[in-house]
C-alpha cells in the first residue's frame, strides 16, 4: 500500500493535535499535510494525495460550502468531513453532497479515524474501478447505435422501390449488440449495491 498522503484542513490547533495523535494509531504509514484554511491549499497548488480531512468551520469557508469548494477543487479525491456539531444531520448533508465521510469531532479516536479513511479509500476505489468499465463500455455501444442511424439514413433517402426486408439483418444485429451492452450495465449496477 505504500505511504498515503493525507492532506488535512483544520485550523484549531487543539482540533489537529487531537487528529495527529490519533492517526499514530494507524495501521498503514501515512504523512500529514496541513493547510488551515481552503485559500492556503488552493495557493499551494497541490491537488495530489490520498484522502482529505476536512473541517467544515474554517477562517474562510463555513459548513457545507467548505465541502462543495474543495470538492470543485479537487474533485477525484476522497474527503471525510470533520464536524464539530452534533448533530448528525450535518454530517449526512456532507455524505450526499460527495464526502466519503463524516466524523463528530467528539468521537474522534484512532479506530473511528481508521475505520472512516479504510471505507472511503475502499468506495474511491472501487467508484473509479466501475468509472472506468463504464468507459469501456461507451466503444461499444457507439458502433451498434451509429450502424442504427446510418441504416434509418439510408431508409429515409431510398427510393419506394427498395425493400426494408434488406435492412433488417443490420438492424437485428445492431440493436442485439445494445441489449447486450445495456444488459452489462444493469449487471455493473447491481453488482454496485
Amino acid at each position: 500500500m505504500g505511504v498515503r498522503h493525507i492532506i488535512v484542513i483544520e485550523d484549531d490547533e487543539e482540533d489537529f493535535e487531537l487528529l495527529s495523535f490519533a492517526s499514530h494509531y494507524l495501521e498503514f504509514d501515512f504523512k500529514l499535510e496541513r493547510f488551515t484554511c481552503i485559500k492556503d491549499l488552493v495557493n499551494s497548488g497541490q491537488k495530489e494525495g490520498d484522502l482529505l480531512l476536512l473541517d467544515l468551520e474554517l477562517p474562510d469557508s463555513s459548513g457545507l460550502a467548505s465541502l462543495r469548494a474543495i470538492l470543485h477543487e479537487l474533485p477525484n479525491m476522497p474527503v471525510v468531513v470533520l464536524t464539530g456539531t452534533f448533530d448528525d444531520g450535518l454530517g449526512e448533508q456532507a455524505v450526499r453532497l460527495g464526502a466519503q465521510d463524516f466524523i463528530q469531532k467528539e468521537h474522534l479516536n484512532a479506530d473511528r479515524l481508521e475505520q472512516a479513511m479504510e471505507f472511503a479509500l475502499a468506495r474511491t476505489a472501487v467508484t473509479r474501478e466501475r468509472d472506468q468499465a463504464f468507459q469501456g463500455l461507451l466503444p461499444g455501444i457507439r458502433w451498434p447505435l451509429a450502424s442504427i442511424l446510418t441504416t434509418l439514413q439510408a431508409l429515409e433517402q431510398q427510393s419506394s422501390g427498395e425493400r426494408i426486408e434488406d435492412y433488417r439483418p443490420m438492424l437485428k444485429a445492431s440493436l442485439e449488440a445494445c441489449e447486450c451492452l445495456l444488459e452489462q450495465v444493469v449487471r455493473a449496477k447491481k453488482s454496485e449495491r
